[in-house]
């Protein structure tokens, strides 16, 4: 017999649990570095993973939430390909900033993808296509390195000032 107030208590922790995921509390509290461990930390427990986590920032990045949520989200994003996509265990995250951006590098060493020699892009999974989107948007910069069986690398650049 199937209890259905089982199923509906399931269904709100997924909900909270997904919700907590896409913009977690720490990023407001603890900001943008503390977020970016949180979700590596989360990550590495949940799926069995090895991601390292190194911010170079020392103190606090100073961004609006606005600009947190944005750059969380696509770290989220690009640590999710990851897990679907990579084929691996092993990756890194590294925030850091220059004069004028700040910087996020993910890279794997899973199973890559072909680049197209021309544009030195792929044909984007949605993922990819929607960051690099998001970060024209900005004036922002999206640069990724990939072959196959070598893994991949990929650089957001984000405009200080945005």
């Amino acid at each position: 017999m199937i209890d259905i107030k089982d199923h509906v208590e399931q269904a709100v922790s997924d909900m909270r649990t997904v919700t907590f995921q896409v913009s977690p509390p720490i990023l407001y509290s603890l900001g943008l570095g503390a977020a970016i461990q949180w979700l590596v930390d989360d990550i590495n427990t949940k799926n069995n993973m090895n991601i390292t986590y190194e911010n170079q920032i020392e103190g606090a990045v100073n961004l609006s939430d606005n600009k947190k949520i944005f750059i969380y989200r696509s770290v989220r994003e690009l640590v999710v390909n990851i897990i679907k996509h990579a084929e691996t265990k092993e990756a890194g995250v590294v925030l850091s900033a220059n004069k004028k951006d700040i910087i996020i590098k993910v890279r794997d060493n899973g199973v890559g993808f072909k680049m197209d020699p021309y544009t030195r892009t792929e044909s984007l999974s949605f993922g990819l296509f929607s960051i690099k989107k998001r970060f024209d948007a900005i004036g922002g910069e999206v640069r990724i390195k990939s072959n196959p069986g070598k893994g991949s690398h990929i650089s957001l650049l984000i405009p200080a000032g945005f």
